[in-house]
């Protein structure tokens, strides 16, 4: 995927205490050990983006700071155009 780096360097200035929760069509195996100290869900295809959204709006408070990788920039647009401010 080319962001385990990425992902890493995050949750290394997230402060104690936070929660992380990881989404991921398939999981590399550098971010295994990442994810086994994680919070995660088993999401039908079908049902990711519902679960996501539910989450964003139901879950996660206004105060949060939630990070989402997607596929593409459209992906991106699309997300942001659903999950409202």
């Amino acid at each position: 995927m080319g962001f385990a780096e990425q992902l890493q360097e995050i949750i290394g200035r997230l402060p104690r205490g936070h929660q992380t929760v990881l989404f991921s069509a398939a999981l590399p195996k550098l971010l295994v050990e990442s994810a086994r100290a994680a919070s995660f869900f088993l999401v039908r295809e079908d049902s990711k983006a519902a679960v996501l959204l539910h989450l964003l709006h139901n879950v996660v408070q206004p105060q949060d700071q939630t990070v989402v990788f997607v596929g593409t920039k459209h992906h991106a647009e699309y997300l942001s155009e659903v999950s409202g401010p």
